[in-house]
């Protein structure tokens, strides 16, 4: 019996393989797939083959189509993670105006639609909130919109009607959501031209474009960056999540409307202002591995992603003289011992080591208002090396009232004090610039 079944088995594989060229070959869309599928995971070859034959009987067929693809992908697939890279060149490829591009809208070259379509950006920063270096979050407020030349739906060249992408669902904000969240839904405007909106076609829209508008009321996250600390410059990022793959949107900032933000915040503390907002470009993989045109790939779904950076800057100049006034107060009156005769030798290490324990008691006032972080800011190199000039002092005065050790023109005062003066101000203009 087990005899029979394989005989049986290979005559039915042998059938298939022999029907083509017998010319019986007017059968089914659906036969041609169940071929195909049968034949795929020992004959692949005979498979594509199978379903090019069936694309010259029913080239509409997009499941033929399809399934070719996607055949031909799998037995050329060797490093699923070189489609990550494939997101990036997109803009090099041409795509097909005839066929199925993704996503499968049969279009031809008298249609106006391209993919991928272009989503502009826009930004609008109006304040910032609890912007400090003890907080992970800060609150603010913006606007925003987003801009397309393609209205809702589209009607083909061949008369076939679509609905487009639906920028109310396709653009996800990345945020944290609370009580104190206000988010509005996006309104929706579509502009044609007329002369009283004329100044909205200058010169980036032709003739009409889609517009969604809305505004934002939120907590977010940001990792402070303090290795300049105090002169650190900090950069906010607002992100702005595609919901469909690169091949269909492209995001980029408005080219008629960029990025700004209100010159006068109540929010924003006193020390802090804004010099730019920045706008690039980044791609998160879905981890969903399927089929896309116009290369007819099997990749990993990307994601586009239009990133909004906010550079803060802080006034540092002031907040170095409140921080550090502690340890240059003591630092200068272990200078000064320099005056003091060499005879006055307990008054003058007195005071050289009391400088000492004064930049100690700074140190500590200073790492309480910046977090706690596992980097070597500026602040700690100027706290360090204070500490590290005092000792020299006290070093310099031990040596100078010791008869048998002779430093040269060290044992003279006026060089000491010198020396150490100029030590301390080029090394500390040495880290601020640093």
């Amino acid at each position: 019996m087990v005899v029979l079944l394989k005989k049986l088995k290979k005559s039915f594989f042998l059938i298939l393989l022999i029907t083509p060229f017998f010319g019986f070959n007017q059968i089914s869309e659906d036969d041609y797939l169940n071929q195909a599928r049968g034949f795929f995971q020992s004959f692949p070859e005979k498979s594509i083959e199978i379903l090019s034959k069936g694309i010259e009987n029913y080239p509409d067929s997009a499941d033929l189509y399809r399934l070719r693809a996607f055949i031909k992908q799998v037995r050329s697939i060797e490093d699923p993670q070189e489609d990550y890279k494939k997101a990036y060149s997109l803009d090099s490829i041409p795509y097909q105006r005839s066929g199925y591009p993704s996503p499968y809208l049969y279009l031809t070259n008298e249609d106006e639609l391209e993919y991928p379509m272009d989503i502009e950006l826009e930004f609008i920063l109006k304040d910032i909130y609890d912007f400090d270096t003890r907080n992970t979050q800060f609150f603010t407020k913006f606007d925003w919109a987003a801009y397309s030349k393609y209205d809702t739906v589209y009607q083909t060249f061949s008369g076939k009607t679509t609905d487009l992408v639906d920028l109310r669902k396709l653009l996800k904000l990345d945020y944290i959501e609370s009580d104190q969240t206000k988010i509005t839904d996006l309104e929706f405007y579509f502009w044609q031209k007329t002369n009283k909106d004329q100044k909205f076609f200058e010169p980036g829209y032709e003739g009409k474009f889609s517009q969604y508008y809305g505004s934002v009321e939120n907590s977010f996250y940001h990792n402070w960056d303090l290795r300049d600390y105090p002169f650190d410059k900090q950069k906010i990022v607002i992100r702005f999540l595609a919901q469909q793959d690169s091949s269909i949107v492209r995001l980029s900032e408005s080219k008629e409307f960029p990025a700004s933000f209100s010159k006068n915040m109540i929010g924003l503390k006193d020390g802090y202002k804004i010099d730019r907002i920045n706008y690039y470009n980044t791609y998160v993989s879905s981890g969903i591995y399927d089929f896309f045109s116009p290369t007819s790939n099997m990749r990993y779904q990307i994601f586009p992603t239009g990133n909004f950076e906010i550079v803060v800057s802080r006034d540092g100049s002031w907040l170095f003289l409140k921080l550090f006034l502690g340890s240059i107060l003591s630092f200068v009156i272990s200078w000064i011992v320099f005056l003091i005769p060499k005879k006055e030798f307990e008054s003058r290490i007195s005071l050289t080591v009391g400088g000492i324990f004064g930049a100690i008691g700074n140190r500590y006032f200073v790492e309480s208002n910046i977090p706690s972080v596992q980097i070597l800011t500026k602040a700690d190199m100027i706290n360090n090396m204070i500490l590290l000039l005092l000792i020299v002092n006290v070093f310099i005065v031990i040596i100078q009232n010791n008869d048998k050790i002779n430093m040269g023109a060290f044992e003279k005062n006026k060089f000491a004090m010198i020396f150490s003066g100029l030590t301390f101000l080029l090394s500390n203009l040495l880290i601020v610039l640093w």
